[in-house]
Formats: structure tokens, C-alpha cells, sequence
């Protein structure tokens, strides 16, 4: 995965995330700082335990078969934003 296609995830996942956030709750047009203040902090949450998830794989298996870095981390990021998702809705 390279740069481009990461950001570009990120992107499409922080606006699927403001969509779904908006069907579950409304919200005024005006107000749209904390709903994306909210949802970044969701994308940033599940980049950071990406991260700390991938460091102990790549400890163990090593260099060259640990899972890609950003594939990896972006695949966290997207498993939170959607337990953060059920949990807003009263799913979980």
C-alpha cells in the first residue's frame, strides 16, 4: 500500500465515519467541528493501536514477514471506527 492510497483510505474512512455518524445522530450543518473533531480522534485512536499492534508482530516474525506496515495500521483504524460506530449506537 503505498502513501497516496493510505491518505486516501483515511480520507474516505473520516467521511464514511462523518456520514454514518450524522445517520445515527443529527446534526446541525453549523456544528460540524465537533462531529469531525470526534471522528478524527476515532481514526487517530485505531492509527496509534495500529501501531502498537504491529510492533510486537514484527518483533516475533520479523522484518520480512510482518504484515505491511500501512495496510496493517489502516485495517486497526478501520476495526475501531466501527466498534466506535456500534458502541454509538447502542449495538454493543
Amino acid at each position: 500500500m503505498n502513501n497516496i492510497r493510505f491518505v486516501i483510505g483515511l480520507g474516505i474512512l473520516l467521511i464514511s465515519l462523518l456520514i454514518l455518524k450524522f445517520a445515527i445522530e443529527p446534526f446541525a450543518p453549523e456544528n460540524l467541528l465537533l462531529p469531525l473533531a470526534g471522528a478524527l480522534g476515532v481514526i487517530a485512536t485505531g492509527l496509534v493501536w495500529g501501531v502498537i499492534l504491529w510492533l510486537p508482530i514484527r518483533l516475533v516474525r520479523g522484518g520480512g514477514r510482518a504484515p505491511d506496515v500501512q495496510r496493517f495500521i489502516f485495517y486497526t483504524a478501520v476495526a475501531v471506527s466501527i466498534a466506535y460506530l456500534f458502541l454509538q449506537a447502542g449495538l454493543l
